[in-house]
């Protein structure tokens, strides 16, 4: 059997954190692999004053794993930031790495250990999520293998809500029963859209006075970006912008996977206009959950959506040189939110076609499998 080493973060609710700690979960379950963990640093010390967002079972085997002491290691795997992109002490090295911008830029790449030279490998393959990861990745200029292996969700945990149930969800929430509640979740930094959004929001929200936005931010993580998204947006669109507020909710603590879940069966449509994403998590969780889900056209979700749940926001490639983004385009995210509102019929139809893909394809269980046909190759 060969030995994996496995080198990330354990312990909080971070993008990273969540795969490296599910993946684990699946991992525990397989025979392929003697499994070591080691813990690396988080860039941010506050960060350990979050919660992981699992349960205690779940803990109690992700925390299993331990480092491998004087064990002999066949493989490699690196998930955590910044990235590590260069050798090491096993037959094989493995680094997971995101592109959102087309390319990764320098300060994300740590820098190469002085001894480098003397370690028993110094090559490396990488593990991107999407393939617009992948390109950007070889944007950048590595021209070692690189595998596309996505992120997955937990069908048992992510699934649709029957009425009953999407009631009492409401009033748990706080949130008007009988509205239209569009659902957007993540950092709100500028790359997430967040003030596109508010802006799209707006300028439905005028013909569609039902229509409610909830955005669960991550400022326990990241502090008050969902904060400077709304000024910027009231610094684009004004009164309109201020109007809409009112039928907006920010919810910023930080929420274990069933309350996640939970949030996202309360509500009726996920939107994400976003500029650049490594993978975009959030929408995949959402498709799960019967949600139908508006996203951007041209980025990384075009891997998982397609237009039997989806609504793609038209949208064109800007590139600066140094950063290679999507802008969505504000007419079609508006006439987008229209339609999904308007068309209950495919809405019902969404609810079942998503959750169903999700269970074929993108089951935590079924990632890690592909995971790990790359990892033992």
């Amino acid at each position: 059997m060969k030995t994996l080493l496995i080198e990330g973060w354990r312990g909080i609710n971070h993008s990273f954190a969540l795969v490296n700690q599910h993946q684990l979960l699946q991992l525990a379950e397989q025979a392929d692999f003697k499994i070591y963990h080691r813990d690396m640093p988080f860039p941010d010390p506050a960060w350990k004053n979050t919660m992981s967002g699992f349960d205690a079972d779940d803990e109690a085997t992700i925390n299993a794993f331990g480092p491998p002491g004087n064990a002999a290691i066949d493989v490699i795997y690196r998930l955590d930031f910044p990235f590590r992109l260069y050798g090491g002490a096993a037959k094989r090295i493995f680094v997971f790495a995101t592109s959102e911008l087309g390319s990764i830029p320098a300060n994300f790449i740590d820098r190469e250990p002085a001894s480098n030279y003397a370690l028993a490998n110094n090559n490396f393959e990488i593990i991107a999520p999407s393939r617009w990861s992948a390109e950007g990745i070889r944007s950048t200029g590595y021209d070692c293998p690189i595998h596309v292996v996505p992120h997955g969700v937990d069908p048992d945990l992510y699934w649709p809500a029957a009425a009953d149930e999407k009631r009492a969800l409401r009033r748990r929430f706080a949130l008007p029963e009988h509205a239209f509640v569009f659902l957007n979740i993540g950092a709100m930094m500028w790359n997430k859209g967040a003030v596109e959004l508010l802006c799209a929001f707006a300028a439905h929200k005028a013909a569609f006075p039902d229509s409610h936005l909830v955005l669960k931010s991550t400022d326990f993580l990241y502090g008050g970006h969902v904060d400077q998204a709304v000024r910027s947006a009231i610094g684009r669109h004004g009164s309109e912008v201020t109007a809409a507020l009112s039928s907006v909710h920010i919810l910023r603590d930080n929420l274990s996977h069933d309350e996640l879940a939970c949030l996202y069966r309360a509500c009726d449509a996920y939107v994400s206009p976003y500029l650049a994403e490594g993978f975009n998590l959030p929408v995949l969780e959402a498709i799960a959950s019967g949600l139908p889900v508006l996203v951007t056209a041209g980025g990384p979700t075009d891997d998982f959506c397609d237009e039997s749940f989806t609504l793609k926001i038209a949208s064109t490639i800007v590139d600066t040189g140094n950063k290679h983004y999507l802008k969505p385009d504000l007419d079609s995210a508006v006439a987008q939110m229209a339609r999904v509102v308007n068309d209950r019929a495919w809405r019902e139809a969404a609810a079942v076609a998503g959750p169903e893909r999700v269970r074929e394809r993108y089951s935590w269980r079924a990632v890690t499998a592909t995971l790990s046909g790359v990892l033992r190759a």
